[in-house]
């Protein structure tokens, strides 16, 4: 095991433009790493700078910028980029707003990562776009690190007893135009019961809407569910999970409902067709909404056999990260 280290967390995305997951993966991967032994300080809440081995920033976003560029003692730097893009055309545009000289969000970006001592990507998928847009060694300064899933940890408790007595469908994190949940219902509450999990992020007009449509459609609608042992009842007791958002890295809803044997109906996008490959009989990627209902009825109908996906634990995460972290803290100790 790598000595213990002190290592400073930075970043993150508010939750109410779509960072819960991102706030969870850097609460969860810190909790690992405390188990491991090493001391995790989250800077933005320290009331003094302790001397650190090393510096991970999550989110490659404006705000870590400006931490970055007021604070130049936070090396070594370890970046994981998180960036969410959806199809070819968006990496085109963000490549090309990152080389503009007019400080853009890309521009950002790309600022944080030509800073990074060593960057992590979710996904192979993400660990290209960083390798093009910065010209990186793969091999050398980025790894792929995914998400691991907690919910095989969670306490096993009964699901909520308003939830259908027949295989439903799960749709799981904040209802939002992104995550599309408002169409999915309309296609699959004709043809299987919905179960909803998630709070609600849009204006009132959306808002108004939506709950018309839950209504309409017989949707069940449990708002905001923060209890991890209650969402892994949920992940158990559904028939399927579908997730078809326009853009994703890589889903905590998704790898910890598949961790349980669940099967998900996915978006096309390059972090679900990864899964695909990985877990063929448990992942189905559909390119259009009007196919979700004839996925998700197949699944309910005909449930994978064998094994659940084998999805890392996050002691596993923390253990490839570890590896990271050593190399760059040794690295910055020679210099």
């Amino acid at each position: 095991m790598t000595p213990p280290l002190r290592i400073g967390f930075l970043g993150g995305i508010p939750p109410a433009i779509g960072g819960g997951g991102l706030e969870r993966q850097m609460r969860d991967t810190a909790q690992a790493l405390r188990a491991r032994g090493h001391e995790v300080v989250f800077l933005e809440r320290a009331e003094r700078r302790p001397p650190l081995d090393v510096v991970h920033g999550f989110g490659a976003e404006p705000n870590l910028r400006h931490l970055l560029l007021h604070a130049q003692a936070l090396r070594p730097l370890v970046v994981s980029p998180v960036i969410v893009l959806s199809r070819g055309r968006e990496e085109q545009v963000m490549r090309v707003a990152a080389r503009l000289p007019l400080l853009t969000a890309g521009r950002m970006r790309l600022q944080i990562l030509q800073r990074a001592d060593a960057i992590v990507a979710l996904t192979a998928y993400e660990r290209d776009v960083v390798v093009r847009l910065v010209g990186r060694d793969a091999t050398a300064d980025v790894a792929v690190v995914p998400n691991g899933s907690g919910s095989l940890d969670a306490p096993v408790v009964a699901p909520p007893p308003e939830l259908p007595a027949q295989p439903f469908a799960l749709l799981l994190g904040t209802v939002s135009a992104r995550k599309a949940q408002l169409e999915i219902v309309r296609v699959l509450a004709p043809r299987l019961p919905v179960v909803v999990a998630g709070g609600f992020h849009g204006s009132d007009a959306e808002r108004a809407e939506w709950e018309g449509t839950v209504a309409g459609s017989g949707t069940t609608w449990l708002g905001h569910v923060d209890d991890p042992a209650v969402v892994a009842a949920l992940q158990r007791a559904a028939a399927v999970l579908v997730h078809h958002s326009t853009a994703e890295t890589q889903s905590l809803a998704v790898v910890e409902t598949l961790s349980l044997g669940t099967p998900v109906v996915l978006s096309d996008l390059p972090s679900h067709r990864e899964l695909a490959a990985a877990h063929p009989a448990h992942v189905r990627v559909v390119a259009e909404r009007a196919q979700l209902a004839d996925a998700a009825t197949s699944f309910a109908a005909h449930p994978p056999s064998g094994p659940a996906p084998a999805i890392p634990r996050w002691d596993g995460v923390a253990q490839q990260l570890e590896a990271v972290y050593a190399r760059v803290a040794g690295r910055s100790a020679r210099s």
